[in-house]
C-alpha cells in the first residue's frame, strides 16, 4: 500500500472501534487529568461465591484423596491397584464436588 491509496476499511474500523473502546473506558473511569472519578456509581455489589471454583476444588480434592487412600489400601488379587484407585478417585472425586457445591450454596445463603 503506498501513501495514496486510503486506508482499507476493516483497518479503519478495528481503529476506530480500538480508539472509541479505550477512550470510552477512560472517560468512565476518571476525570480527565486530575484522575479523580467521574462521578458516583450507583448500585449494588453482590459479594457471591463461584460455584465452578468451589465444585472443582471439592472434586480435586476428592480425587486427591481417593487416590492416596486406594494406594495405601492393600487390595485384593481381583482387581488391580490401579482399577481401585480410578473407581475410588471417581466416587471421591463426585462427593468432593457434591461438597464443595453445598459449601457455595451455603456461603452464599449466609451473606444475604
Amino acid at each position: 500500500m503506498t501513501k495514496d491509496e486510503p486506508e482499507t476499511d476493516a483497518a479503519t474500523d478495528a481503529a476506530a472501534t480500538t480508539d472509541a473502546a479505550t477512550d470510552g473506558a477512560t472517560d468512565r473511569a476518571t476525570d480527565g487529568a486530575t484522575g479523580a472519578e467521574a462521578g458516583p456509581v450507583f448500585g449494588r455489589v453482590r459479594h457471591a461465591p463461584r460455584y465452578g471454583s468451589f465444585v472443582s476444588t471439592g472434586a480435586v480434592l476428592g480425587i486427591v484423596l481417593g487416590v492416596v487412600l486406594a494406594l495405601r489400601w492393600q487390595s485384593k488379587a481381583e482387581f488391580s491397584v490401579n482399577t481401585v484407585a480410578g473407581y475410588v478417585a471417581a466416587i471421591l472425586g463426585l462427593i468432593g464436588a457434591l461438597l464443595g457445591g453445598a459449601l457455595a450454596v451455603l456461603l452464599d445463603r449466609r451473606r444475604r
